[in-house]
């Protein structure tokens, strides 16, 4: 309230106009300064707080408690009260559920929603898992039911022969390469495989290497640079050989091959024959789509045409529009397929090979 009085002084001091004789030195234009205070309240109708000896007027001087606010109350959106404030004792226990997933010691595998490329399981927190490949890694047993594949390979009863653990088709791998050894079958053809390009190298040192392989229903056995393979007569030990599920079954041998052991990988997965041929070397490997071989030349000495005899049950052979050659069933399925051979030089230079029947 002073400072309103003070500026109300002020702007009257400036704005005042008076007579000459009122502009009297040393005299303010005033009748009385008094008299102008008292005026500065003459309009004001609510009476106002005592304050005789300049402390806070007290509540009885004041409306406290007969304004016009609202009785204490619960407001609009109110949350209840908090209680007294003591604290609560909690309860012992755990706070919520734990969701685990997979383990592998308790999921079970889920047989309505595992297919070829997806693996399910039900977990024992009642959650789910999908596992999903981009090769198949599923398959379905004699009774119906999904199993996971295992391509490695485990020593045969007979100790003659390496088989597969676990998928759709059987498969075995010869203990060592020769006649005499190995998977025994009745050769009924050759394929021929061989590098029209390759020439012996100026330093002496090419080393191309080729891949086969072959699998039930998308089998894709590719010959060596410059090999071939071809249909015979005469009992041979083979090196490879498939049994698809309806029993019928291909295998090949490799033609002028020594005599030597298969060396076992670490994984597992592939046996190598070591100087199968002179300064070559031949390994075949477990896939989950069926085997796949590869010769690897260790100079240019090394031969470029390659004969495969086949022993083929129940099953018949012909090349396709896109060059592969197709096994058929005696119904003409096609179940399994021999895709074109390449080689590469270790300058990685690459190229399909030629590959043929007789």
């Amino acid at each position: 309230m002073a400072m309103s009085v003070s500026l109300l002084l002020a702007l009257g001091v400036a704005t005042q106009s008076a007579t000459a004789e009122q502009l009297t030195p040393g005299r303010l234009p005033f009748a009385s300064f008094l008299h102008f205070v008292e005026g500065l309240f003459d309009d004001v109708s609510a009476s106002l707080p005592g304050e005789t000896d300049g402390r806070d007027a007290g509540a009885h001087g004041t409306k406290a408690g007969r304004g016009s606010g609202h009785a204490p109350g619960v407001g609009k959106a109110q949350l209840a009260a908090a209680g007294d404030g003591a604290p609560q004792a909690g309860k012992a226990g755990l706070s919520g559920s734990i969701t685990r997933g997979f383990d592998a010691r308790t999921s079970v595998l889920d047989q309505s929603r595992t297919s070829p490329y997806q693996t399910w399981y039900k977990n024992s927190d009642g959650s789910l898992t999908e596992h999903v490949s981009q090769a198949p890694v599923n398959f379905k047993d004699s009774s119906g039911h999904w199993r996971l594949i295992d391509n490695s390979l485990a020593l045969g009863g007979s100790g003659r022969s390496y088989t597969v653990k676990a998928n759709s088709f059987g498969l075995s791998l010869a203990v060592a390469s020769g006649a005499g050894s190995g998977v025994t079958g009745q050769s009924t053809g050759v394929l021929r495989a061989q590098d029209v390009l390759a020439s012996p190298s100026p330093s002496g040192s090419a080393s191309p290497s080729t891949s086969a392989s072959a699998s039930p229903s998308a089998a894709s056995s590719s010959a060596p640079a410059g090999g071939s393979a071809s249909l015979g007569s005469s009992s041979t030990g083979l090196l490879a050989s498939l049994t698809l599920p309806s029993s019928e079954e291909f295998g090949w041998s490799l033609a002028g091959a020594g005599d030597v052991g298969g060396v076992e990988s670490a994984d597992g997965m592939t046996l190598t024959y070591p100087g199968i041929l002179p300064e070559t070397n031949l390994s075949l490997t477990s896939e989950t789509y069926g085997v796949k071989e590869s010769l690897t030349l260790a100079s240019a000495s090394a031969g470029n045409v390659w004969q495969f005899p086949l022993s083929l049950k129940g099953l018949s052979i012909g090349q396709g529009a896109d060059g592969s050659w197709q096994l058929t069933d005696g119904s003409g399925g096609v179940v399994a397929t021999v895709e074109a051979p390449y080689a590469w030089s270790r300058h990685g230079l690459c190229h399909h090979l030629v590959l043929c029947s007789y």
